[in-house]
Order: structure tokens, then sequence, then C-alpha cells
């Protein structure tokens, strides 16, 4: 008589939000597999999720006995299974962000060619990021996904949300369901790959800030502070700064410098409302000029940084290395003390942001790649896969490399690349990036907005999603006449980018002029000095050669007399 032999099938899922790989129990040879993963969403991002697995026998007497399903995500409700049609009770298992499902297979298919067919439904609200009209939608990469015989993942979204404007999987088929005013997505193969669709095309952000400045000096003394800039993702609106600067300087890493002179001893606390303007990806104009390469405090190079930038090579590759081999450090994410590029690398357990960040700028610019880091805000509604350093206020790091194909800057974040085991963050960034201060020349300076303290203050940042559409704010300027010249003005809100301003019927043309910031008219004060006093001269000169004529005139017309 024949006897059937039983296989224990292990199937393990995890993700940033969900990631299949199969058991090494058995060779990949014995089963065939399909997936197919239906996601559904609703107007608040949250989802509804089937997956479909099934197994094929590729030999007579091997067929799965148990299922086990892992979800790197704790926000899973409602879990129905099934097997055969049949439902089951899976036993459930929860840790820190993880949720493990044991599913017997009681009655499965025997015999070659037969299969077993599960089901997995549940609902979640962590495969999505809502920013104001905007969607990030991550859905899960699969470990073995290449091997599967068939992988499909159908997205489908209400009619109403935003345009697509971004995936990092090409769709093989767009379709419009009339009856339940909806659109979906389907995608065929790529099971190995994350999934990241971008729904819209910016998010905007009202941002109240406060420093507090100290002279603790007996002389006068000048100081600035670090506003949030343009870069090519952000477009700043400066609603109010309070007392207004002496003026707003931009430095070669397009930081937005505000100069204030301050008495002896003087305390002052500086307010300062904007709204940001994000994008996913760089369409502003970028006021920074610099192409920093050099080594600084957190960003110094030793042999060991040296042999591996010249194995990585590129920002990709650097990137992917970040990902792979750097532990974020959940439980030192409050007091941490920054490492710098070299400690990070010889100590890549515990890292947070400050360390992936430092240790890209410095592997890349080792490759001669310019390289940057960025200070800011990020907007997590999940900490766990997205989480920022808290000191004081909420601040995050991440990077910036120039591009020299495409003459841009691109930002990338290796931490959430990383946290969220694969998600994308380097081909593309979301709409939650925000950027306080750009460090190129140095690795410490300007000081980001959150770290102006001198006394124990209320919160230094208060940020919010905004949901009035923004003016369109035209150029408005004053010329202020000094003793040293004269000067443009910028009075409006926002930068005067690339434009022809018209001063007393002359046109001068600014490429870049911040609010509070200063353009200088020398060469037009002085063909106006030259213009004015050039008529005098020219007056004088026709009297010098005029008058002896007429003086000549007279004497020779006295002797005709």
């Amino acid at each position: 008589m024949f006897t059937h032999k039983k296989l224990l099938t292990h199937i393990l899922i995890v993700i940033p939000l969900l990631i299949f790989s199969a058991s090494k129990v058995f060779a990949v040879t014995e089963f065939d597999t399909n997936f197919e993963n239906i996601y559904q969403f609703d107007q608040s991002g949250n989802v509804n999720v089937i997956h479909k697995i099934e197994l094929i026998n590729n030999l007579s007497h091997i067929y799965p006995t148990v299922y086990n399903l892992a979800l790197n995500s704790s926000e899973i409700e409602n879990i129905e299974v099934s097997v055969q049609s049949a439902t089951v009770k899976a036993d459930v298992e929860k840790t820190l962000g993880l949720t493990t499902l044991h599913i017997p297979i009681a009655n499965p298919a025997i015999g070659k060619a037969q299969k077993t067919l599960l089901e997995v439904k549940y609902k979640s609200t962590s495969f999505a990021e809502k920013i104001g009209d905007t969607y990030t939608l991550t859905l899960p990469k699969t470990q073995k996904g290449n091997e599967a015989t068939s992988f499909v993942r159908q997205v489908i979204i209400p009619d109403d949300f935003p345009e697509l404007s971004y995936s990092s999987i090409t769709p093989q088929a767009t379709e419009k369901i009339e009856s339940n005013s909806q659109r979906s997505y389907r995608f065929i193969g790529h099971g190995s790959d994350t999934l990241t669709l971008h729904f819209g095309k910016s998010a905007t952000y009202d941002v109240s800030l406060k420093y507090q400045l100290k002279n603790t000096t007996s002389i006068a003394a000048t100081t600035e502070i670090a506003l949030p800039p343009d870069t090519p993702y952000q477009k700043v609106y400066l609603h109010e700064l309070e007392p207004k600067p002496l003026e707003i300087v931009v430095d070669p890493d397009g930081n937005w410098l505000a100069r204030y002179q301050l008495a002896p001893l003087e305390k002052r606390t500086v307010t300062a409302n904007l709204s940001l303007t994000v994008t996913n990806s760089p369409l502003y104009f970028d006021p920074s000029i610099s192409s920093p390469l050099g080594e600084s405090k957190y960003w110094q190079r030793n042999q060991a940084i040296n042999r591996l930038a010249e194995q990585l090579k590129t920002p990709k590759n650097i990137y992917d290395y970040l990902t792979s081999n750097l532990s974020y450090d959940y439980t030192n994410i409050n007091e941490h003390k920054r490492l710098g590029a070299e400690k990070a690398l010889e100590s890549p357990n515990s890292a947070i942001c400050t360390e992936f960040s430092d240790l890209f700028v410095t592997l890349a610019r080792s490759s001669s790649i310019p390289a940057r880091s960025l200070i800011g805000y990020a907007y997590s509604q999940n900490q766990n896969q997205r989480p920022q350093a808290t000191a004081k206020d909420i601040l995050h790091a991440f990077a910036e490399y120039y591009d020299s194909s495409q003459k841009k800057w691109i930002a990338i974040d290796p931490t959430w690349g990383h946290t969220t085991h694969g998600s994308e963050y380097f081909d593309r960034l979301d709409f939650a990036h925000l950027v306080f201060v750009r460090w190129g020349l140095e690795s410490d300076y300007p000081l980001p907005a959150g770290s102006y303290i001198t006394d124990s203050i209320a919160k230094q940042l208060n940020i919010t999603i905004r949901k009035e559409n923004l003016e369109n704010a035209s150029p408005e300027f004053t010329v202020e006449k000094t003793t040293n010249g004269d000067y443009i003005i910028n009075t409006g809100h926002t930068a005067i980018i690339n434009t022809d301003l018209t001063v007393e019927n002359t046109k001068t043309y600014v490429k870049y002029l911040p609010p509070f910031g200063k353009h200088r008219l020398n060469n037009q004060s002085i063909i106006k000095s030259w213009q004015k006093y050039s008529n005098l001269y020219l007056l004088g000169l026709i009297f010098i050669i005029v008058w002896p004529v007429i003086a000549y005139l007279k004497k020779h017309k006295t002797h005709v007399k």
C-alpha cells in the first residue's frame, strides 16, 4: 500500500508591510506557487487585503500541512483565513511590530499537479501614508518572488484619488471601475521588488518656528538663524518673521540665514511662520552653488571608509549597502550622541538617522560624488517603520547627492529605506520630507530650527498640514538708497527667481533673492551718476569751445565798424 509522506511547508511573509519567502524545508521544484494579492484602499488610506496563494504539487507524495504567515505590522485586524474554501482558525502570535499566523492545512490536495488554495483576509492602516491630498502606498516585495510561477498585484483605489504621479513598477493594466467609482492598477511579475505608488503632486505644510537668541558678551554682536530654505523639492512661503531681520542672505549650500543685531547681554525670541510646499521630485529652482567634496568634523575618512568607497563607487550601491548593513537603534533614539561616519562604520548596530546620513555623505565624497546632509522634519504616522530622531523637537536627517548626468541634486533617505525593509527612498522621495538646513560646507552648521534654546520654553516647532491653497505670489520689492549704493530689497513672501525688475526705467536681472534679501545696484548707480555729471561736463565743454568763437566774432565785428 502506498504511504503518503507529509511535509511541513513554511512560507514566511514579512515587509515594510509584507514579504513572502519560501522555507528551506523543501526544494522550490517540489511546488509551483501562484500569488494573487489584492489591495483595496478607501479615502482615508485604510486597506482591505486579500492574499490568494495557490500551491501546486510537483510530486505525488509531497503536500503541505502548515502555512506560516508573518506580517511585519501589528496594525492588522479582522483576520480571516480559509483553506480549500473552508474557514480555519489560525494561531496568532504578536510581538512588537510583528504578527505571525500559523495556518493548519487539514485537507490538502494530494497528488501530482493538485492544488491547495489558501486565502487570507485582513485590514490594515499601515500600507498608506496620507498627507493632505497626496497618498504614498507601499506594497509588499517578495524575497522569493522571482521563483513564483505567477505573481500578481492589484491595487484598487477610489476614483477621486489624485492622479498617479509615480510608480516604481510600470502597471501592466489600468482600469476605471465605473460601477464602484474606483480605479484599478494591475502589476504582473516583479514579485521580488517593492511597489511604491504616489498619488498627487505636492503637499503643503504650515510651519511655526521659535528661535531663542542671547548675546552673552558685553558688546553689540551680529548673529544669524537658519530658516527653512528653497530646495529642488521644497518651495517656501514666508508669512511672517518677527522681529524683522537686518537681511536674509543665502550661503553657498542654499541656506537662508536671517541676521540680527543684538545689544550687549540682550535676549530675543524670533518667531517665523511659513508654509512649505513639498514635491516628490526635484522640480523647483535650486539656489545652492556649492559642490562639496571635502572632509568635515563628522565626515572624516579613514582607510576603512576609503576601501569601502572604492568597492561601492555609485550612490545606489552606497544606499543599498547602508540599508542592508546598518541597524536602526530604537532604544537610543532620544538620548543618542552623534557618532560621525568613522564610528558609524565601526558600530553599525548603533545607528539612527544621523549615522545613515553621515556615512552616505562621507562614502559618496570619497568616491568623488558631491553630497550633503539634510536636516529637517519628516511627517510620519508610523514611528516603527519611519522613525525620527527626537532631541528637544522632532528632527530627521537624510541626504542628497549631485547627479552630474541630470545636473540636479537628488534627495534620498537611507534610514527609512532600512526601517521599512525596502520601501522606495532612492529613486523617488515622498511628500513627507521637509528641509530646515542643508549641510555641505560644514557637517554641523548652520543649526536647524529646534536647536536655538537658551531657556526652557515650549515646543519650538509646530507643523501642521495646510488645507487651504496658497496665493500666487508676485515679486514685491522696494529700492533703498544709501551712501554705498542703491539696493533692491525683496519685500514679498517668496524668493524672486530669474526675474527682470524695472528700477527707474532700467531693467535689472535678479537670479535669486530671498525675502528680506538685498541686491546691490552698483552698476546702475554708477551709470546714473555718470549720466548726471556727463550732462554738466558736456555743457562745460560746449562753453569752452563756443565762447572763444563768440569773443572772436564780437571783436571782428568791432573792427569792421
